[in-house]
């Protein structure tokens, strides 16, 4: 661009505007796109049509009911005609662009960010989610239905988290039996380049009950315990206080180099 070429007003900067208020301010006017063919053209006046008379339905519907349609609204309603629209016209590669600039539109970048951060939590929550929808009686098929998976993707999701109940279950179970001053530990030992093979590799599991603040004294004797093998090779012990968990959560971890037993 040459000095003597005159900017537009909307690309000029703006006094106290940041590079993110310039750019949403200017987006519209600066964006190139492709000439929509007649049939994205209509498509576009549908969705629009669409929203529009949904947003009149709702309005509606709450003032019937003797309600403020501007307090009343549902919390995930914008993300809700979203994810209906994409699903309606993702597959259609002449609709999911005009969908894209619909929404381009009309999000920023904190807003996109908002939508992929709760996506990450809407995957994370999932399981809790189904297993509440088990325990009030729902079947899986019509759990997957509502949620957008399969049946057997459902039926797995529910598996493990009973798995997961039954193993807390039982550990609290031994937990309860357990004499007073002592504490339910769950360890696990791994070695190093041993028979069991190259690089850290699992080498036994299992519980014991020792004082609370013994850790150090319980990896000792769980290396001591698990033979030859254990003491030739550089061992690992990674001690729980309950089940066992992440590595990063473990109550203690140490490594024993080879004679150090």
């Amino acid at each position: 661009m040459s000095d003597e070429q005159q900017h537009s007003p909307d690309e000029e900067q703006q006094p106290g505007w940041t590079p993110g208020e310039i750019h949403r301010a200017t987006k519209k006017s600066k964006a190139r796109r492709l000439e929509p063919t007649p049939a994205a053209q209509r498509l576009g006046e549908q969705l629009f049509g669409i929203l529009a008379e949904f947003e009149q339905a709702r309005r509606a519907e709450i003032i019937a009911a003797g309600g403020n349609p501007d307090d009343d609204r549902d919390r995930l309603e914008y993300v809700r005609l979203i994810a209906e629209q994409y699903q309606h016209h993702h597959r259609n590669a002449a609709e999911l662009p005009v969908l894209i600039q619909s929404l381009a539109d009309d999000l920023d970048l904190e807003d996109v960010r908002a939508l992929r951060v709760a996506g990450e939590a809407a995957v994370a929550i999932t399981p809790e989610v189904i297993m509440r929808a088990a325990d009030s009686g729902m079947k899986a098929p019509e759990i997957a239905g509502e949620i957008g998976l399969t049946p057997s993707r459902v039926y797995d999701l529910i598996r493990k988290e009973r798995q997961k109940r039954d193993a807390i279950a039982q550990h609290e179970a031994r937990r309860a039996a357990i004499p007073t001053g002592d504490t339910q530990f769950t360890w696990r030992l791994d070695l190093f380049d041993s028979p069991a093979g190259k690089g850290w590799q699992v080498w036994e599991e299992g519980e014991d009950q020792f004082a609370e603040g013994s850790e150090a004294r319980l990896a000792e004797h769980i290396v001591r315990s698990a033979g030859a093998s254990a003491t030739q090779c550089k061992a690992r012990v990674l001690i729980w206080q309950g089940p066992e968990a992440a590595d990063d959560e473990a109550l203690y971890q140490h490594v024993f180099e080879p004679g150090q037993k």
